[in-house]
């Protein structure tokens, strides 16, 4: 039960908060006062898509918050999601910000907008206006009956397997080139795949001819410094050699030290930096040997350079990415040529899975038949209650051959609101008042298998007066026995019901607008329900009505709970 919403720069509404009760709680107002704002709210916090419009004009966020009593059924699903619950109670909370961005907490804890709309499915059911225009729309009678019928196990079996169906078919049709395309396609991928396995690519080759390359380039400097550095530790006619010279050091080293012990580690410094030297003086000789290219090892490794440029620019920029795509190739060349095969296998598969899609179709024409039938009964009693005695209701579930994603059904809703009338259909024949009654028929009909403590029904009573707008408010009560129900409504047969009555009132000072909420005593309730009746005058007249009809719907209340 939603005990609580508080909201902050939604819309015209600065600051507002409003504590609902059990039963039915009424909301009025006159037109744009803001009585869509307070269901807009509600929607925010169920998790629903909104527009950053509903900020407050100067405003850069807006805030929902809403508290709610649940039972052991909403537990089960927090518990789901980890959230911890204490006291039977739930906090949640949403902010909307003026970049897009949405903050989401619930009892405290940061969650997400797609967590909030799993738990919001928990927590209320909201039908407003639209519900009604979806009559209208014959597509729309088969998923009303599928929620009567709760078959959605059945559905989602069914859909999978259709989705399968769907993908064998594309496959069937993918290998249904004709034969002037596939003969083209087969002969690409042949050209291409021999071309890279002609190449015969070895990992990390082009690395290494790019180094040779860089060195056949650079071979004359190579070359060059080799030659001096040679000179440089070698000597040559000119000068001594390094060689040489250490030679010297050493010996005068050795004479040094026949004297003195301690020129030893010195000694042995020179020592070593000869013989190091000697060494790379035999590599460098060494090195400038074998650095030798023929112009058939230059011509080789230009040509090879080259052909793996030209196979990075067709199929690749690296040998893993040219590899990759030669797997891919090879697979789709051999998939072309063995289409056939591949063709009579899927024909076969897409067969059997349709037998199976079949079956799945008609189990779920069962379901809907049997279901149509109980639920145009419940719709033909709510109806007679909401003064339509001589109504007949149909549900028509025709069985077509064709698939789509519901099944192989086709529902439509059938109606008859006057004796003698062949029923026909509902977007032909219902009035906007019969609508709206038809529409708190079904959703009466569908209470049953529905756990949703509260229920909110926003300005569902459109075309409807007199004798018919007493049933609707009759109705909508013995539904609040049950349920907490919010109801916004313009008609002071329903206003006269409730148990909790709230006023929608925008307020303007100077440039700035504002809508507050306000719970109405006995007096002012009285007044409402007046203004409703008599529109902008209220006098003793419109009093004495208003409240003739508030101790009536008393009466009827008191009966209602009495039994």
């Amino acid at each position: 039960m939603l005990k609580s919403l508080s909201i902050s720069n939604f819309a015209v509404i600065l600051n507002a908060q409003v504590d609902f009760g059990k039963g039915l709680n009424i909301l009025t107002g006159e037109t744009g006062a803001g009585k869509s704002i307070i269901i807009d709210a509600i929607n925010v916090i169920l998790g629903n898509r909104v527009s950053k419009n509903i900020i407050r004009s100067g405003m850069d966020k807006a805030r929902a918050e809403a508290l709610f009593d649940i039972d052991e059924n909403v537990k089960s699903v927090l518990e789901e999601f980890g959230i911890e619950c204490e006291d039977d109670e739930l906090l949640i909370s949403r902010e909307v910000n003026a970049d897009g961005k949405n903050k989401v907490r619930i009892n405290g804890s940061l969650s997400t907008v797609s967590i909030l709309k799993e738990i919001g499915e928990y927590l209320i059911n909201i039908h407003g206006q639209h519900d009604n225009q979806a009559l209208l729309h014959a597509d729309k009678h088969i998923d009303i009956l599928d929620g009567y019928a709760e078959n959605g196990e059945l559905l989602s079996k069914y859909r999978n397997t259709y989705n399968e169906l769907k993908t064998i078919k594309k496959e069937i049709e993918k290998l249904s080139l004709d034969e002037a395309e596939k003969t083209r396609m087969i002969s690409i991928l042949k050209y291409e795949t021999e071309e890279i396995e002609n190449a015969s690519l070895k990992e990390g080759e082009f690395e290494e001819l790019s180094e040779k390359r860089n060195l056949l380039q650079n071979s004359q400097k190579i070359l060059e410094n080799t030659k001096r550095a040679y000179e440089e530790l070698c000597g040559s006619e000119e000068y001594k050699s390094a060689t040489e010279q250490l030679q010297e050091a050493l010996r005068f080293a050795d004479k040094a030290m026949s004297y003195d012990e301690g020129l030893k580690t010195v000694r042995d410094k020179i020592s070593e930096a000869y013989y190091l030297i000697e060494d790379a003086s035999a590599e460098l000789s060494e090195y400038a040997e074998k650095f030798d290219f023929s112009n058939e090892d230059i011509n080789y490794i230009e040509k090879r350079f080259d052909e793996i440029n030209k196979l990075k620019s067709k199929y690749g920029s690296s040998y893993e990415e040219i590899m990759e795509y030669y797997e891919r190739s090879l697979a789709e060349l051999e998939k072309l040529e063995k289409s056939e095969i591949s063709k009579e296998k899927l024909n076969e598969d897409y067969i059997n899975k349709k037998d199976e899609l079949k079956n799945i179709a008609l189990e779920i024409h069962k379901v809907r038949t049997s279901a149509g039938l109980k639920l145009s009964k419940r719709i033909v009693e709510e109806l007679t209650e909401l003064n339509m005695p001589n109504v007949v209701f149909e549900i028509k579930v025709l069985k077509k051959e064709e698939f789509n994603e519901k099944g192989m059904d086709e529902v439509e809703f059938l109606i008859s609101a006057n004796a003698g009338q062949q029923a026909g259909p509902l977007s032909k024949i219902a009035s906007g008042g019969e609508l709206s009654r038809v529409m708190l028929a079904i959703k009466s009909a569908m209470f049953d298998n529905n756990d949703v403590d509260t229920l909110i029904f926003d300005e569902i009573d459109t075309g409807v007066s007199g004798r018919a707008a007493q049933k609707i408010a009759e109705k909508l009560y013995k539904v609040s026995l049950n349920r907490q129900v919010l109801c916004v409504t313009h008609l002071p047969q329903i206003a006269a019901m409730s148990d909790n009555h709230y006023l929608i009132e925008k307020n303007q000072t100077g440039d700035k607008v504002e809508t507050t909420a306000k719970l109405l005593s006995e007096e002012e309730k009285t007044d409402e329900i007046s203004r409703i009746i008599g529109g902008v005058q209220i006098n003793e007249n419109t009093r004495i009505s208003a409240r003739d009809m508030l101790t009536q719907s008393c009466e009827y209340k008191m009966r209602e709970k009495n039994g």
